[in-house]
């Protein structure tokens, strides 16, 4: 699971951290081992307190070397170096602990107030009219907006998925497919309605959305990177640049959405069904595209340098090329 955007300079300057003591525990191991060498071979040395040894006279009183001290000393080191590490670890589970107990508390309380909001009509599904269209929608809808857009930056992948899984089962940020009759059903109207709460702009980042219904969601420049959005329902989502860089796209089906300008780098298309999607302009770097379904879907201008196919997917007509688009056939 990625990491949540907001750790992500605690983790660097521990990184950093953790290399600066290892260059210099590999400093000061070098010096350690110069002056031992140094101290059997330089009879100038003897002070370390490691040269061979000779017996001295019966009165003599020999002087602190520095082996010596160092006996002395090694042991208070280690206990202050391990009760250093033992207060910080402790430290780092208690902010780990406090902080999970932060988003859960803050999840627990976003879920009560739209529960209110829903109950009390203020998210209600717009109204249509005579010719189908939709109405203004419940005057609830911006501040559910402005709270789920908020709320979402300060949660983890998986507390993300969840928020948004319950967007969905309330039918806040779906909306429905018209029946899949090719009398009925064009290339660029397959929608009915639009969804209450837009997601556009919303940070997704490593958010836990398998199988999830997102059927006709509004997630334009939508951040989903490193999201797992296997087997998930994105028919007529519209993803316009929305970021999907190393998002696991394994089997969802995209068929009918708008993903133009999307960024696709590195992202798992297998299997995934992109039929009459439009991909105009989509970056798709290095995706994964083995049995993905882009029949009827839009390719111009889209980009695949590198991106691998196999014997099984298929393109948008029989006599496409994939390899003027820069992709690679590996199976």
């Amino acid at each position: 699971m990625p990491i949540p955007r907001e750790e992500l300079p605690s983790l660097r300057r521990k990184r950093i951290m953790r290399v600066a003591l290892g260059i210099l525990g590999a400093v000061l191991l070098v010096a350690a081992a110069g002056v031992i060498v140094k101290g059997y071979s330089d009879p100038g040395w003897r002070w370390v307190g490691i040269a061979a040894f000779t017996k001295p006279p019966s009165d003599y009183q020999p002087a602190k070397m520095l082996w010596d001290w160092l006996q002395l000393l090694i042991i208070p080191v280690v206990l202050a170096v391990a009760g250093y590490w033992y207060n910080t670890q402790q430290k780092q589970r208690e902010a780990e602990t406090s902080q999970d107990k932060q988003r859960e508390d803050l999840l627990a309380t976003y879920f009560d107030r739209l529960s209110d909001l829903l109950l009390k009509g203020e998210l209600s599904p717009p109204a249509e009219d005579a010719e189908g269209q939709g109405q203004a929608k419940g005057k609830g809808s911006a501040v559910a907006r402005a709270r789920t857009l908020t709320v979402l930056r300060r949660l983890d992948g998986d507390r993300r998925g969840s928020l948004v899984r319950f967007l969905s089962e309330s039918g806040l940020i779906t909306a429905k497919i018209l029946p899949e009759d090719p009398a009925i059903m064009t290339a660029h109207e397959p929608l009915k309605g639009q969804p209450i709460l837009s997601l556009s702009d919303a940070d997704l980042f490593g958010a836990d959305l398998r199988w999830a219904d997102l059927r006709g969601a509004d997630l334009r420049g939508a951040d989903l990177r490193g999201a797992n959005l296997r087997g998930a329902d994105l028919r007529g989502a519209d993803l316009r640049r929305a970021d999907l860089q190393n998002a696991n796209l394994d089997g969802a089906n995209l068929r009918w959405a708008n993903l133009q300008d999307t960024d696709l780098r590195w992202a798992d298309l297998r299997w995934a069904d992109l039929g009459e999607a439009d991909l105009h302009g989509a970056h798709a770097y290095f995706a994964r595209l083995q049995g993905a379904d882009f029949r009827g879907a839009n390719l111009q201008g889209a980009d695949l340098y590198r991106a691998s196919y196999g014997t099984l997917t298929h393109w948008p007509v029989p006599d496409f090329n994939p390899d003027e688009t820069g992709a690679i056939e590996r199976d």
